[in-house]
């Protein structure tokens, strides 16, 4: 079905968000740390796996021996400019002031916690990938794996940020 991921995904950010919420007062900060670190890790193991079918000798052999390199170069400086001249960080960091004034009572981490949060759920690597993958019909696996971390990253950001 096109489209489950997504919803694993969002349910898993909402049960990992609630329980923060409601129980991350009793995680301890190492522990917190700790799940940040391991999530971290676990995200740059998957860029690397993914990062092999740049290697693949089938997009070697259509593009070129030097081309994949390039090719990502040129992605990740295109997607840099576009993302800069949208000015995606300001309009983010605008929406979580707004989001602040409407709903948050006390100064805090609000605003770091909604760019953070939205940094890593919706515009990460996985999250863009991922939801590819679904809508094309090519399966869910990334937002599956997405999903199991967002699920204990929202429960890290909800008990640290709010």
């Amino acid at each position: 079905m096109i489209g489950l991921g997504t919803v694993i995904n969002i349910f898993s950010v909402a049960a990992g968000g609630a329980i923060g919420a409601i129980a991350g007062h009793r995680l301890k900060q190492n522990s917190r740390l700790l799940t940040t670190d391991v999530l971290g890790l676990v995200t740059g193991l998957s860029a690397v796996l993914s990062a092999r079918a740049v290697l693949s000798p089938d997009l070697e052999a259509a593009v070129g021996k030097t081309w994949p390199l390039f090719i990502i170069l040129g992605s990740l400086l295109v997607g840099g400019l576009i993302g800069t001249l949208l000015r995606i960080e300001e309009r983010l960091e605008h929406a979580g002031e707004w989001l602040k004034s409407k709903f948050a009572r006390d100064e805090g981490t609000f605003v770091e916690g909604f760019l953070s949060a939205a940094l890593v759920f919706c515009i990460g690597p996985l999250a863009i990938m991922g939801s590819f993958d679904d809508a094309l019909g090519l399966g869910i696996d990334k937002l599956v794996l997405k999903s199991v971390l967002d699920f204990f990253a929202s429960i890290a950001f909800a008990a640290s940020l709010g």
